[in-house]
């Protein structure tokens, strides 16, 4: 149109902020989260799960423009725009459900629903600017979109390959999908089931990061791949080391492994985070250059399922650290006996936050937390409003050092070591704030100045300083 002044830059244009989805945001955001500037929830969301078993929540993250609008998107298939005040902009339905975290580029935001349609959606208006079914399907639990240099990537799965165990190509994806974003054609599409030859070379929550002229990703299992952002080639592949039958083995998550991924930090290393097994949870850093491994950080009886934030931490100087979100995913339903123990105190679940040096995973600082096991707020009712959250959101560092952290207990968090001694004391308010909402929470906190939103299974809550 040519008309309008550019839209000044994004302040949360993906998930995790940036290319790297590292999680490190250049915005100070408030520390006090005890009361909500407003509370939005998806307008009309049982009329709008019209598919078949359609979940009727947030598992997504949401993304802020440089005008602070918020955009997110719901299992119902649906993408929303709020503005600063809490009030609706517009509205978008996919072709189906679970649309992937959008991405912000210019005065467009892309997605891809988990039937494989991907769209350009004008960010302004909310107007359709292309669709493309460019895969078989998409995962329909809460990958990421990144958007660069004329290039949208997607995690995809355009052929389906079911390796034998039934899978459907809406579960978790096998490739990469590089889209162009004037009109969503497929540049090139890298399969990580043909490259590793592992049937299990799989992932649900893929971020793919963006690191000068590469594309760096993960599975589920612990692989990461390294390829050019021209044409998907492969600069370096580091192999798997756990495997789906090592999962069935043990009883783990399956046929996930882990609801956890890789992301770069600003020290240009890889920083993968999943499970060996059931209750073993690791984070692996590794040169981004080579793929090559520098340090291991193991978590023995618990999981990790969550990707990590690395940036400066408050209180900490120019320590580059990782956040690292601990703990086995809720059960999406209560049952009152394990409420009862747990009220008695019979039944106790471990969650806390790690803070790690990025140099070598030794730690910093730890955040004690424990609940019930299940997922807050989730119910099988009328309503349906049952959630399939992970127990943490992927953190958030703000650029003062405070973490932020969406806890499936049921609140949203804003931590610092305020005193240094390598405990987070919930006691404390220059410490610990947070804000009781009563769901679980899949998603990340986004970052403007001044400005925090923090999603949960139902609403998305907006703090200001």
């Amino acid at each position: 149109s040519g008309c309008h002044a550019p839209s000044p830059a994004p302040f949360c244009p993906f998930k995790g902020h940036n290319l790297n989805h590292s999680g490190w945001s250049t915005s100070v955001g408030p520390f006090d989260l005890s009361k909500a500037a407003w509370v939005w929830e998806e307008p009309n969301r049982r009329e709008k799960a019209t598919w078949p078993g359609a979940l009727k929540v947030f598992h997504s993250s949401p993304m802020i423009d440089g005008d602070y609008n918020v955009y997110i998107v719901s299992t119902t298939g649906w993408v929303y725009s709020i503005d600063k005040a809490g009030k609706t902009r517009w509205e978008f339905q996919t072709a189906r459900t679970n649309p992937g975290n959008v991405a912000i580029l210019g005065d467009a935001v892309f997605t891809i629903d988990d039937g494989g349609t991907a769209f350009g959606i004008d960010k302004n208006t909310g107007k359709e600017l292309w669709r493309n079914k460019v895969a078989r399907g998409a995962p329909d639990d809460t990958h990421s979109l990144v958007a660069h240099d004329g290039l949208v990537l997607t995690s995809c799965s355009p052929k389906g390959h079911d390796g034998g165990w039934g899978r459907q190509p809406s579960l978790m994806s096998e490739a990469v999908c590089a889209l162009d974003a004037k009109d969503g054609q497929v540049r090139w599409i890298f399969d990580q089931f043909e490259h590793s030859g592992r049937k299990d070379a799989l992932t649900c929550n893929q971020l793919v990061a963006i690191v000068g002229d590469s594309a760096v990703f993960g599975d589920d299992f612990g692989a990461l791949w390294s390829v050019a952002i021209q044409d998907g080639s492969v600069r370096w592949y580091s192999e798997a080391v756990t495997s789906l039958q090592m999962m069935a083995a043990t009883q783990g998550m399956l046929p996930w492994g882990t609801t956890a991924t890789s992301v770069v930090g600003a020290d240009n290393k890889v920083y993968h985070a999943f499970n060996y097994v059931k209750k073993h949870g690791v984070v692996r850093a590794h040169n981004v250059a080579t793929g090559g491994l520098v340090w291991e950080r193991n978590f023995y009886g618990t999981e990790v399922n969550a990707a990590v934030a690395v940036g400066k931490l408050y209180g900490w100087g120019d320590t580059m650290a990782v956040v690292v979100g601990v703990g086995v995913n809720p059960y999406a339903i209560s049952n009152p006996i394990d409420r009862l123990k747990y009220m008695v105190g019979l039944r106790s679940i471990s969650s806390p936050v790690v803070a790690l040096k990025a140099g070598n995973g030794d730690p910093l600082w730890k955040f004690d937390l424990s609940y019930d096991g299940f997922c807050a707020g989730s119910y099988e009712s009328a309503d349906a409003t049952i959630c399939m959250p992970d127990v943490w959101g992927t953190p958030t560092i703000g650029a003062d050092g405070t973490v932020y952290m969406n806890w499936s207990g049921g609140k949203a968090f804003a931590i610092r070591d305020a005193n240094g001694d390598g405990v987070i004391d919930p006691k404390d308010p220059k410490e610990v704030s947070s804000y009781h909402h009563g769901f679980g929470s899949n998603g990340a906190t986004a970052l403007a100045p001044g400005f925090a939103v923090a999603p949960n299974c139902m609403q998305v809550v907006a703090f200001s300083s």
